[in-house]
């Protein structure tokens, strides 16, 4: 599928966004389980008489490492593989140098007579 290019301020914002993110979303957590336990804590409490705030966000965090976790097992290997195919793809400088020097390395090693092991 053909991509379209528009202006990379956008993916500046983007990627902000994105890493900013991280940080917006600890301080959402931590009032969406405070708004959540004053609603519904007390039912928690009737059925389950140990229950606590504090153990509800113990359990929270043991989810949240727990997706963390399976993530970065499975999820991570691909995406990070379709970013270096996508960097490879698009007007990447370090990619461009890295096909100059190639090419200059082979004229020279050409010139020189150099057979790599690879090309036999």
């Amino acid at each position: 599928m053909n991509q379209v290019k528009i202006p990379t301020w956008i993916g500046v914002v983007q990627v902000q966004l994105t890493n900013s993110f991280f940080y917006i979303s600890l301080i959402n957590t931590l009032m969406l389980s405070i708004t959540m336990w004053a609603n519904v804590g007390p039912s928690i409490q009737e059925v389950w008489a140990p229950a606590s705030y504090w153990m509800m966000l113990v359990i929270g965090f043991i989810v949240v490492c727990t997706i963390m976790l399976l993530d970065y097992k499975f999820m991570y290997p691909v995406r990070q593989a379709f970013v270096n195919e996508q960097a490879c793809k698009h007007e990447n400088p370090a990619m461009e140098e890295i096909l100059s020097i190639s090419s200059r390395m082979a004229a020279i090693e050409e010139k020189l007579g150099i057979v790599r092991e690879d090309e036999q």
